[in-house]
Parts: C-alpha cells; sequence; structure tokens
C-alpha cells in the first residue's frame, strides 16, 4: 500500500506542538443557506498564484468562504500592506480590510476561515485568511501568500503572533477602529483547540497532566451526509485524527482544489509535518460572535474523503481519494442493566493514547449515564507489530477506583502503556480493545494481617518470621472489611545473599501505575505488564530496598476488591 494513505506508521515518527485548529466543530444540524459564490479557478484548473511583491496598498481584492453550509460565498477587501518576513523568514504577510454580510453580522473574521482564498483584480490567488488582529474580533485579516502555500514542504518553524510597526499600524488601526496600541499588539494566526465528540472538556481536566494530552477544550464534529463534492475553493475543510465515537478534528476553509490536491488553512493544524490525518468536507452550522475574542465557526464534518498528508507552516495539505489506514479503538462499557459500545478509527498515531482515553471514557459515560463513585473491572489487549515486524498481544485485567466520576477514572492503564510504545522506534499498532464492567461498590479490601504456617495451622504473625537462604517462604495475607475476610497466599525464595540477616519486610495493597520509562523493547514491556501488580493484589517486598532491582517481591492471587493499607513485619533468614 502506499505509504502516503498508511495510518499505522512508526509510533514515534510524529511530533506534534499545540493544537492550532483553524475551526470549532460542532453537532448541530442545520440546512444548507443558498449563497452567491465570487469566481475563482474552474473546477479542475490550478489556480495561478498573485505575488505578493506586486501587491499594493489600496488594491482591491475579493475572496470566498462559507458562513452557513456548504456553498462559499464572495467577499471584499482592499490591501492595507504587506509585513516583510511576517509569517517567518522568506514568508510575508498581506495585510487587507475584508468585509462582507457575514462578515459584517459577525463582527469580524472568524475562526475556521481560515483558508479562504483572496484573488486579484485579475482572478489570481494572492492567497488564504489565516491570521486576525490579536485583541478582539476585527475585519483586517492576514494573509498567507499562495506562492508559499503551493509547495507545503518547506518544514520552516512557525510563529505565532505577528507585530505591526510604523505607518502599517496606524493605516490598519484605521481601517479596524482601533487605537494604534491595539494594533500595534499584533496578529495571530485564526486558531481554535481542535475538538472532540463524546467527551466533556471538564473530564480532560482532570488527567491534564499527563504527558500525552492535548486538551480539547470544546464539543466535537457529528458525522453527517455532506460530501466530497463539497471540497471546492472557499468551502469547509475538516481534518481529523481519529473518527467514530471520539472525532477529534479541526475545521477551516479550502484554499485551492488542484488535480485532486487539496490545500487549505494557511498556517499549521498542529504542524505535525508530514502526517496521515483524514481528510473531510464539512457543513457550517453558523458563525458564533465573541465580542470579545475571535468569533469562530461551528460545523459538522462528512465522512473523509481523502488524507491530509502534510501540515506544513503555510497551512495544510491533501489528496482526494483513498482514506487512511488507521488503529481500531473499541470498548464495550456495562453498568447494572446499561450498555454502550463504540468504535473509534486513530490515523495519527501521535493522538492515540489520548484517544483511547476519550473513548473509554466516553462508551463509560453512555452507561453511566451520569456522575457516579464506584468502581470499574478494566480488561484490555493491544495488538500490533514490535520493532522486527513479528506480531506482538499486550494484556492486562485490573481493578479500577472512581472518587469522583466512574466515566474518567475507570479506563485502565491503556493510554499510558501507549504512551511507552512511542519511545518505540519501529512499532505498528493496530488495535486497542477494552471490555469494562462498573459498579456502585466503593468497597475496598485492607491488609489487616499476615500468617504463617506453624505446627500444621495458619497463625497471625506477633513477631520474627524464621526464613531459610534459599529457600521459599510461604505467607498468607488477611484482607478485610466490615462485611468479609479474605485470605491469599504469597510465597517467594529467599535470596542465599540474605543469609544470617533480620530482614524487614512489607505486604502491601498492589495498587500502581505505569511510570517505569526504563523498557526499552515491546518485550521488556509485555515482561513489566505481566509482572505488575494489579489492584486488587497485595504484594510482598522483602530487604531494604536499597537496590529496588535486587530486591525479591511476589504477588498474591487477585481479590474480589481492591486492596489498600500496608503492614511491615521482620524476616530472620537462617
Amino acid at each position: 500500500m502506499n505509504n502516503l494513505h498508511r495510518r499505522k506508521r512508526p509510533l514515534a515518527a510524529l511530533v506534534g506542538a499545540g493544537l492550532l485548529a483553524s475551526g470549532l466543530a460542532g453537532v448541530t444540524a442545520l440546512n444548507q443557506a443558498a449563497v452567491s459564490a465570487a469566481p475563482a479557478a474552474p473546477a479542475g484548473e490550478c489556480p495561478v498564484a498573485f505575488p505578493a511583491a506586486a501587491l499594493a496598498s489600496g488594491d482591491s481584492v475579493t475572496g470566498l468562504t462559507v458562513a452557513r453550509g456548504t456553498t462559499p460565498a464572495s467577499f471584499t477587501g482592499e490591501v492595507l500592506g504587506v509585513v516583510k518576513d511576517g509569517i517567518a523568514a522568506g514568508v510575508d504577510m498581506i495585510i487587507a480590510d475584508l468585509s462582507s454580510p457575514d462578515i459584517d453580522a459577525a463582527g469580524g473574521i472568524w475562526a475556521g476561515m481560515s483558508g479562504s482564498p483572496v484573488h486579484a483584480a485579475d482572478g489570481r490567488l494572492i492567497g488564504a485568511v489565516s491570521y486576525g488582529l490579536s485583541w478582539g474580533p476585527s475585519k483586517v485579516a492576514g494573509i498567507t501568500p499562495y506562492e508559499h502555500m503551493d509547495d507545503l514542504h518547506r518544514g520552516q518553524s512557525a510563529r505565532s503572533n505577528v507585530s505591526l510597526r510604523g505607518s502599517l499600524a496606524g493605516t490598519v488601526a484605521g481601517a479596524a477602529g482601533v487605537s494604534k496600541d491595539q494594533a500595534a499588539r499584533g496578529m495571530t494566526r485564526l486558531q481554535v483547540p481542535m475538538s472532540a465528540t463524546g467527551i466533556d472538556p471538564a473530564r480532560i481536566a482532570k488527567v491534564a497532566d499527563r504527558p500525552w494530552i492535548r486538551s480539547p477544550r470544546s464539543a466535537g464534529a457529528a458525522v453527517g451526509s455532506v460530501g466530497r463534492e463539497a471540497i471546492v475553493a472557499g468551502g469547509n475543510l475538516g481534518a481529523s485524527v481519529s473518527s467514530g465515537t471520539v472525532t477529534y478534528s479541526g475545521v477551516g476553509t479550502v484554499t485551492s482544489v488542484c488535480q485532486g490536491s487539496v490545500v487549505g488553512f494557511g498556517h499549521p493544524l498542529a504542524y505535525m509535518g508530514q502526517t496521515s490525518a483524514a481528510l473531510h468536507p464539512a457543513e457550517a452550522v453558523y458563525v458564533q460572535e465573541d465580542s470579545a475574542n475571535t468569533p469562530f465557526k461551528v460545523a459538522n464534518l462528512g465522512a473523509p474523503v481523502g488524507v491530509i498528508d502534510n501540515d506544513r507552516l503555510a497551512g495544510i495539505s491533501g489528496v482526494l481519494g483513498p482514506v487512511p489506514d488507521g488503529t481500531t479503538i473499541s470498548s464495550t462499557s456495562r453498568y447494572g442493566n446499561r450498555s454502550f459500545s463504540g468504535t473509534s478509527t486513530v490515523t495519527v498515531p501521535l493522538y492515540a493514547p489520548e484517544v483511547v482515553w476519550m473513548h473509554n471514557a466516553t462508551t463509560n459515560d453512555r452507561a453511566v449515564d451520569g456522575w457516579a463513585k464506584g468502581n470499574g473491572l478494566v480488561s484490555w489487549t493491544i495488538t500490533g507489530t514490535d520493532e522486527k515486524g513479528a506480531p506482538f498481544t499486550l494484556e492486562r485485567t485490573d481493578r479500577h477506583p472512581a472518587g469522583w466520576d466512574l466515566a474518567s477514572e475507570a479506563v485502565g492503564e491503556a493510554p499510558d502503556l501507549l504512551w511507552q510504545l512511542q519511545r518505540l522506534s519501529g512499532v505498528e499498532v493496530d488495535s486497542v480493545e477494552s471490555d469494562i464492567t462498573l459498579s456502585q461498590s466503593t468497597a475496598r479490601l485492607r491488609v489487616a494481617g499476615v500468617e504463617q504456617r506453624a505446627k500444621g495451622k495458619w497463625v497471625k504473625v506477633r513477631g520474627p518470621v524464621v526464613a531459610k537462604a534459599g529457600k521459599k517462604m510461604v505467607l498468607r495475607v488477611v484482607l478485610k472489611n466490615a462485611k468479609q475476610t479474605v485470605r491469599r497466599k504469597v510465597s517467594l525464595v529467599v535470596p542465599r545473599r540474605f543469609k544470617g540477616t533480620s530482614t524487614p519486610a512489607w505486604v502491601r495493597g498492589g495498587r500502581r501505575h505505569y511510570g517505569d520509562w526504563s523498557n526499552d523493547s515491546v518485550a521488556a514491556l509485555k515482561e513489566y505488564v505481566a509482572k505488575s501488580a494489579r489492584n486488587d493484589q497485595a504484594v510482598l517486598v522483602l530487604g531494604r530496598g536499597d537496590d529496588d532491582r535486587a530486591v525479591p517481591e511476589a504477588v498474591t492471587p487477585a481479590a474480589p476488591s481492591i486492596v489498600v493499607g500496608q503492614q511491615r513485619i521482620r524476616v530472620v533468614i537462617r
């Protein structure tokens, strides 16, 4: 298969900056409004770039964008000036004052307008609307020159702010109706964080300290019926890193379509360079006014119709046709007599850990249908190919406590494990499957004592335990709560180097989180997962802990509830 259309790329190969999407994706439906369109290159013809150096203050421009539905409407404008190297070294920024009934109604240009094509009087393509004044809503736009957008393989560093100085600041201030000081604050990308369906942003905030979270701060896009025919210059353009139960996406505008190749946005989505996001048409619901900040577009995505293969300084580009492959994320969540199943497809591996967390939290939420305390029993299986191309399977079952929200707390360790897999060059993940049973029970079993065998009976340890070096030491852990008592055996071979010592030992609840970054292969990570104690097990640790790698450790069989607490005993070794 052509690598351009593969989604199962090596997990360590993609690095993303902050999420700089071009629009807010929403879930409301609206009938398409019929609007007129300005002239553009005929279908199938590639636009001709108008050089920024040939522009002069006062030049008239026209453009295309969508505020509602899928049909582009025209806007007009006037060039105010050009900022030398305003976007990056060798990439100027064109400043223009724009107007149309939609722009006037919204109070200015909007997030989601990024990529809207701007034409010169002779029909040549000047560039794409992509920046707005940093202080709030304004009709003054920063335009990325199209002469740099038709080649998106430069990989230069992007700027998030462009200063305006001298006479140009005064010109912009007059056009925007603001002070020169406000205008001098400069231009920033028209940006709205990427949005995700199914997950409450408040829940994401609870795990914001995780290294894999990128925190979409808005509700996401439903997949509607709009099709490939809506991918036209000035039309809506969506890009997603996952779709399905969790659609994680941003929406902007198409700048040009040239023989099946699509260019848009005029600035990065997440500055991922070569990538494998899905390309979507979209239907705009409306443009939300915002008196304090930039207005923003709300839109619904259509099904994918191609691949976004480049996410660069001057914009994003893609190809209409086959959609990217992806990692399949699936889960079933049960809560009493309620259950919910879902499937998402992640096309950009960098986002797999976050999507797994959001996906499982979403199916949990649909099963619980509210905020609740409790416990979750989570089983997950990850399949893929390792560094040598051999298939692998990682799997685990564990219990997870939820002190405030079952949906977001009982998701399992799969996101953390995927984050560790991303460090391993050449690893590809095919699927992540979870089976989750949620309960209102908040029961815990506490380590209440330790027993040893004496004269054919199990008796409570009240003094030192006597053990032999090189031999197996067998103990029994007593676990209790108000309603039950559970006993579990635990054993380990006492190292010979401990002979003649009096050594402390601890029996504790097995709760542990993935955080050992020393695993340098899939095989090592698989061994680590297999040996890690579950939350419903008790752990026996023998030794002072001066060298953690050498301290023996053993775990009990699983108990019917999460185990908490610990006890210390002393072991005399002969």
